[in-house]
């Protein structure tokens, strides 16, 4: 993250995502929870697993830019690529099994 003119912008997102590198971020937090609280729900699991599950593959080149380029989140650096990846194949692997 860095500051420009006052605002905090985060540019770890994929090149490909053009929305505005600070929205998206910030706008998948609330698919995140939502997905999840219909994980619990057994007509609407396996769509939300999907959703999870395609979620997660669409952003891990954006957590993959913020490990290799340093960037950092409220002062702190952002976790190393190994444990990210172990995390994400984790979260994907818990949306397949929820299938």
């Amino acid at each position: 993250m860095r500051t420009e003119n006052g605002r905090t912008s985060c540019r770890a997102t994929s090149s490909t995502l053009r929305v505005g590198d600070d929205l998206v971020p910030a706008d998948v937090r609330p698919l995140e929870l939502a997905a999840a609280a219909r994980l619990l729900f057994h007509a609407t699991a396996p769509f939300a697993a999907v959703g999870l599950g395609l979620l997660l593959v669409a952003m891990f080149p954006a957590k993959v830019r913020a490990a290799r380029g340093g960037l950092t989140l409220g002062g702190r650096a952002v976790s190393r690529l190994q444990p990210r990846t172990a995390i994400q194949a984790g979260f994907l692997l818990a949306a397949v099994a929820a299938i």
